[in-house]
């Protein structure tokens, strides 16, 4: 959600967490089958599992040695007025010596309200000024780093604040937060009663100024409550799962459902492509003419249809946006994520069989084709994103190729062009934007590219809007292009070439997507043979993989084990072998869940880490436990499945109170009842 939405809060008072995350020096792991538990210390040293090129203190002074680092988000903040640093012990030590706070900004590179933020305040002199005399400013790429991010995401929703990005955090020299909100404007619209940049900053250096020994007080005191709030319960003291969670998605789903554009949200609204995928999953396993099947199939086809007919699937370039601001699909947050894409295709795949509708396909095809030409690196993997916006010679803000006046237009097609493009893609002499912009940056007149009419999306070749688009296209720019490489975020892609390919009946998706996992494990893959790199950025790894990379990379193994039949045995074997790997270093018998970090790290986090919800990405537990029942089923394991059970089990609290937010695990549940093999 952006952050405009939720209202730029921020901690009232001087509410501090001792969150134990300071880093602490020690060797970095090795890039290939390195062991995250050895960077772990009795401090809580997250530091040294950041980067498996080299330790992080080294590149921690100043924002010019931001220059060098592997993520491309970080080296956007090098050469500004503001001095930044890495995360590493370093910088912490700094803050320390000075007497100062730290303040940790974590983004990423195709994040908008992170550039906005960034040109308006820390790229302003007296702001900086103010940051340095005050602070040690840390960047992080939460891409890079999803162990911080995730942490301090949990630590702004058990405070009631925002937890989107850019997430700005103030810390002790301890490492223990003091304060946190998302974006701050440099200038408080008229009337909105918003906070500044600057008037936090002032309160934040006023009370600590003031108090600084009940700051750290407050932290120690307020520590174990926090962390109790939101300790995850043993699976001993689980209690057998009451009412049905398949049935409760279905009812909130359908609530929830807008009739008239399809999705599942209001103002903002997001794909929701895991919700699709359980929507369909339910209504593939009832019979033909069930009513429950109808209703699903209506709500899955309508969704789609109006994806199509907005904004949110880029019809000129194709590919994914990540959400619109809108109920109607038309207004996007303009940046396109890789592991949208193969959200996007996945979601088509599971409903294709119901819907059968031809350009629900096609788009899910250019949605893979605008990954293979854009975000493809020249190795055979892929970059993670392509930004919002791009600039003009006079500075102008131009969001890519989406957005265009008359007179734009005009200056680049003529004839018939310019009016058979005009008239596919919904332009109007006096634009059809009806607001003013995510970002406040479209020009009067503006025109978002729609692609409700016939043909707008796959143009004749030869014809007049086949030209047209050519001409428009090729006068632009794109955006800047993430060059990160994420192990999981390819894997899912993988997963998505394997999917469609399967439904369509199509075996050039399924070996595509054999040819990007055989390159994939070629570059992460440790010598071991189970063991994973987290992926790289500037020719430089990252680290050691989370457990989310291995599970989505289990998972797309799997998925071309399914469409590729007995083939596919190869990626089988390997599947079990990083699943047991995953099994080993990530698995808590105490909780019954897959954790971020390896086990030996979890007394290094403020919070034990898991994603069982589905969100940003698809939940790793509940992909973990759908992994597990393929195993089962492909390798005769018992014991894969009596794990699924466990998983399914642990996660009852969600999939008892908010079902719709853990449809991967709903999926997993589904496939279990219908083994008769309860959690």
């Amino acid at each position: 959600m952006s952050p405009q939405s939720l209202g730029h809060r921020v901690i009232a008072t001087l509410f501090a967490l001792a969150v134990l995350i300071r880093p602490t020096s020690a060797q970095s792991p090795a890039s290939t089958g390195g062991d995250l538990a050895q960077a772990a210390s009795s401090g809580g040293d997250l530091a040294e599992a950041a980067s498996s090129g080299g330790d992080l203190a080294e590149a921690a002074s100043t924002g010019g040695d931001l220059a060098e680092a592997a993520s491309a988000h970080l080296r956007e903040y090098a050469g500004g007025p503001l001095s930044w640093s890495a995360w590493s012990p370093a910088a912490f030590d700094r803050a320390e010596e000075e007497g100062k706070l730290v303040f940790v900004s974590i983004g990423y590179h195709a994040c908008p309200w992170c550039r906005r933020m960034d040109e308006e305040s820390f790229r302003d002199e007296a702001l900086a000024r103010r940051l340095e005399e005050n602070f040690v400013c840390i960047k992080v790429d939460r891409l890079e780093r999803p162990d911080i991010d995730l942490a301090f995401r949990t630590y702004a929703r058990v405070t009631n604040n925002p937890s989107g990005w850019p997430l700005n955090v103030w810390l002790t020299p301890a490492g223990h937060p003091v304060s946190v909100g998302s974006y701050f404007p440099a200038e408080a619209p008229a009337g909105a009663g918003t906070s500044t940049f600057q008037k936090v900053l002032d309160h934040i250096t006023t009370q600590n100024r003031r108090f600084p020994d009940y700051v750290q007080e407050q932290a120690a005191r307020d520590l174990e409550k926090l962390r109790e709030s939101v300790r995850r319960p043993p699976l001993s003291d689980l209690q057998p799962q009451e009412g049905d969670p398949v049935e409760e998605l279905y009812i909130e789903a359908s609530s929830a459902f807008d009739p008239v554009h399809g999705g599942f949200d209001n103002a903002v609204k997001f794909p929701r492509p895991e919700l699709m995928e359980a929507l369909a999953a339910i209504a593939t396993g009832l019979p033909e003419g069930n009513f429950r099947r109808e209703q699903i199939t209506k709500m899955l086809d309508r969704t789609l249809d109006g994806m199509l007919a907005g904004a949110v699937l880029d019809p000129l370039d194709g590919g994914l946006y990540r959400y619109v601001h809108d109920p109607a699909w038309r207004t996007p947050q303009f940046e396109k994520m890789l592991i949208d894409q193969a959200r996007f295709a996945r979601a088509v795949a599971a409903a294709y069989p119901l819907t059968r509708d031809e350009a629900h396909a096609a788009a899910a095809r250019k949605a893979l084709a605008f990954a293979e030409s854009t975000l493809r690196a020249p190795d055979g993997t892929y970059h993670t994103s392509l930004a919002d916006d791009t600039f003009g010679s006079g500075g102008e803000r131009t969001h890519g190729r989406s957005i265009w006046t008359s007179e734009q237009l005009a200056g680049v097609l003529e004839g018939g062009e310019l009016d058979a493009f005009q008239a596919a893609f919904g332009v109007l002499p006096g634009g059809n934007c009806t607001s003013a912009g995510t970002l406040g940056g479209f020009p009067v007149g503006a025109n978002i590219l729609l692609g409700a009419e016939p043909g707008a999306r796959s143009p004749e070749p030869g014809s007049p809007l086949a030209t047209a688009v050519g001409k428009v296209l090729a006068s632009r720019p794109l955006p800047p292009v993430d060059d990160s490489m994420i192990t999981g975020c390819n894997a899912l892609l993988v997963s998505a070439y394997a999917r469609l390919g399967a439904c369509l009946g199509d075996p050039a998706l399924v070996s595509r997507g054999g040819e990007i996992a055989s390159q994939l494990t070629r570059v992460t893959l440790g010598e071991d043979g189970g063991s994973l790199s987290h992926g790289r950025g500037n020719g430089k790894p990252f680290g050691p993989a989370f457990s989310d990379d291995y599970i989505f990379l289990i998972r797309a193994l799997i998925d071309l084990r399914r469409a590729a039949g007995e083939a596919g045995g190869e990626a089988l074997q390997l599947a079990a072998r990083l699943q047991a790997h995953l099994d080993e270093r990530f698995f808590s018998d105490e909780i019954g869940l897959y954790h971020l970090t390896p086990i030996g790290e979890i007394d290094a986090l403020p919070f034990e880490l898991w994603l069982n919800s589905d969100g940003d990405q698809p939940s790793s537990n509940g992909l973990a436990a759908l992994n597990l029942l393929d195993l089962a089923e492909l390798r005769g394991d018992a014991a894969a499945l009596a794990r699924a059970q466990t998983l399914v089990r642990a996660m009852s609290p969600e999939l008892q109170t908010q079902p719709v937010t853990c449809p991967s695990a709903i999926i997993a549940t589904h496939r279990l009842e219908a083994l008769g093999a309860k959690p």
